[in-house]
């Protein structure tokens, strides 16, 4: 996996946020990333298999527990 997803994200936002010069209050900022991320949302691809990736958690997690019983 690489970080380019991550890259492009940070790129957007700073595509957008880097124009406004001025942010009236110190929650502005938070407030406006919050927007960009749902506008960006909308054009991100998804991760092929996310919709396995439950299954995933749900197998580590069990590996992790057999590692930890068998260390204790």
């Amino acid at each position: 996996m690489t970080s380019n997803t991550i890259e492009s994200l940070n790129s957007q936002i700073s595509k957008y946020a880097g124009k406004v010069t001025r942010w009236s209050a110190s929650n502005m900022r938070g407030r406006w990333i919050d927007v960009l991320l749902m506008q960006i949302e909308k054009r991100l691809n998804r991760i092929i298999g996310h919709d396995k990736l439950n299954l995933l958690r749900i197998a580590i997690k069990n590996k992790l527990k057999l590692e930890q019983n068998r260390v204790a």
